[in-house]
């Protein structure tokens, strides 16, 4: 049990709702707690309660609700802070109720919004049957994701393939080619329609909620990252930085070697995939390829070869940065 005498009389409840019991009694009790039990009692969600002046307690007759809880901290907010919190707290606009303390007293979100006041958020509590019946959803209501309010509509997203390129599409697999070389991968397209019209390609899903929608932006920013490869190799660029020991990188078939990092007499390895290909030119390394995940893997590998751990960077500076992200300076 905390301090809190209002956010233990709510868990109380909810615990006692959830475990099936109609009655609990709180044995101690406060002016706040009263005035919420109020508001519970007005919307529906405790039937009635009874006050016993001399054991200081409270009997409670739980009604109609799902889940009830205090907030903490207790956000001060005014009336353009309302919604805010609104959609933080409840899960959707018609459903549920924010209790707040104004200076006219305790009021629901929604009589605080309509009076054009603020306060300090206490608490809330909501109820799915009732409150969504009053909304036109279905009883057997998703708890946790809320799956009936998902929008359900036709979406589709077109890329033009531009001249010099060749797309295929089997299946899941993806390949293309170009000036620059060719480029090949499958993704997951469970659910969505990929294929290829005339000059364009098409990805999409005549039901889509918000899931089939990102995930056809992330198929979408794939292909036109794979069409941009073909065209024009990915290109990563990073520095060599050194102010204690001189430090080379010597290239090999299938991976690199930093020599003389810190003055460490075995070098350091950094493999390089197939596909991919890096060029040292004195304090400058560019690496370059089709696959623009591939390009960055490497760039990666090797800032983290010579990444010295328990040492601040930003005065600790030997080591090999990445400098610029395919065109993004960094």
């Amino acid at each position: 049990m905390s301090q809190d005498i209002t956010a233990d009389a709510l868990n109380m409840i909810r615990n006692a709702k959830k475990a099936g019991k109609e009655r609990i009694q709180v044995k101690k009790i406060s002016n706040l707690l009263i005035e919420v039990l109020k508001i519970m009692k007005q919307e529906g969600a405790i039937k009635k309660y009874k006050i016993d002046v001399k054991k200081r307690s409270i009997e409670i007759t739980i009604g109609e609700l799902s889940e009830c809880k205090a907030i903490k901290p207790r956000f001060t907010v005014d009336k353009n802070q309302i919604e805010k919190y609104r959609r933080r707290y409840l899960p959707a606009r018609n459903l549920g109720t924010m209790i707040i303390s104004t200076n006219k007293g305790l009021m629901t979100h929604e009589e605080a919004y309509s009076e054009g006041t603020g306060g300090c958020l206490i608490a809330y509590f909501y109820w799915w049957k009732e409150q969504i019946n009053q909304v036109g959803l279905k009883e057997d209501f998703h708890y946790t994701f809320l799956e009936e309010l998902k929008m359900h509509k036709e979406l589709f997203i077109t890329i033009d393939i531009p001249e010099g390129v060749e797309l295929k599409i089997e299946g899941d697999i993806v390949e293309t080619k170009g000036v620059a070389g060719e480029n090949k991968r499958e993704f997951d397209a469970t659910n969505l329609i990929l294929e290829k019209k005339d000059n364009q390609i098409i990805i999409g899903n005549k039901k889509a909620t918000k899931k089939e929608k990102k995930r056809m932006n992330t198929l979408a920013a794939h292909i036109k990252n794979m069409i941009k490869g073909v065209q024009e190799k990915f290109e990563y660029q990073l520095k060599i930085c050194f102010s204690h020991f001189p430090m080379t990188v010597e290239l090999k078939e299938n991976e690199a070697l930093v020599k003389n990092f810190l003055g460490e007499k075995i070098p350091r390895k950094v493999s390089i995939p197939n596909g991919v290909d890096v060029k040292a030119n004195k304090e400058i390394i560019t690496v370059s390829s089709v696959n623009k995940e591939l390009a960055g893997q490497v760039a990666a590998n090797f800032e983290t070869a010579t990444k010295v751990p328990m040492k601040d960077r930003r005065i600790f500076q030997d080591g090999i940065y990445i400098t610029d992200k395919a065109g993004r300076k960094m």
